[in-house]
């Protein structure tokens, strides 16, 4: 009712996106961890970790729909 049902392409998208979130955490605990046994002293916090992965999530997920409807919209033309 208040959600449409997305599309094949869009739930493509969406695992694309969201392995990419996932290795993005990945990587910021991994720099996180390394500068805290360095230094003692943690680089970021979290929060801004967990902010900061959620936010490439749903960025690459944006742009790959819309690279996705730019290419759908270009064969329809042709």
């Amino acid at each position: 009712m208040f959600f449409r049902n997305s599309t094949e392409v869009e739930d493509k998208n969406w695992r694309k996106a969201a392995i990419f979130g996932f290795y993005t955490f990945l990587i910021l605990l991994f720099v996180d961890t390394i500068y805290i046994y360095l230094n003692d002293n943690e680089v970021l916090s979290s929060t801004v970790i967990f902010w900061i992965g959620l936010l490439a999530t749903f960025s690459v997920n944006f742009l790959l729909n819309v690279k996705s409807k730019r290419d759908s919209n270009k064969r329809k033309e042709i």
